[in-house]
């Protein structure tokens, strides 16, 4: 009996660990505002070409 409560007791324990976790990084990225670089480049009339240098966007 006594594997067979400790049997039972992993996949709940592995759940309420999984559902706070979840809980807590969704209350995590809610609290805080993300900008991306991309976003903060974008403002700037910037982007990132294919080599990883920081280039301007050109208006004609």
């Amino acid at each position: 009996m006594k594997k067979l409560r400790f049997f039972l007791l992993i996949p709940f324990i592995y759940f309420f660990y999984t559902r706070l976790t979840d809980v807590r990084n969704k209350k995590l990225v809610d609290s805080v505002d993300i900008e991306s670089e991309e976003d903060v480049l974008l403002q700037k009339n910037l982007y990132r070409d294919s080599n990883g240098k920081i280039r301007e966007f050109i208006n004609y």
